[in-house]
């Protein structure tokens, strides 16, 4: 239930593979992690990086909105997904 926690760790295991791997960050991915790094506990790409799909962990559970025009002001081309996570299960909407 410690979802800060949760954000610390994947920012810091994103970290980590950037390094083993310098160039899985794309550009275009960095402006959007800058963008909406304010918005989250943290963030990483799935994978071996590239810019195929973020996940992100934000603050506020309804923060989809926000980071959504954080996004699209960037004008780079992104689509986002809301995931909720509860301690029975997971939803996608």
């Amino acid at each position: 239930q410690d979802i800060p926690s949760v954000g610390k760790y994947l920012s810091e295991y994103w970290h980590e593979k950037k390094v083993m791997a310098p160039d899985a960050e794309p550009p275009e991915v960095t402006c959007i992690m800058t963008a909406v790094q304010d918005l989250c506990y943290g963030m990483s790409l799935a994978g071996a990086g590239g810019g195929g799909f973020m996940t992100l962990i934000t603050k506020q559970p309804d923060a989809g909105e926000e980071v959504a025009k954080a996004v699209k002001a960037l004008g780079v081309a992104a689509t986002v997904h809301h995931v909720t996570i509860d301690a029975e299960e997971i939803l996608f909407t």
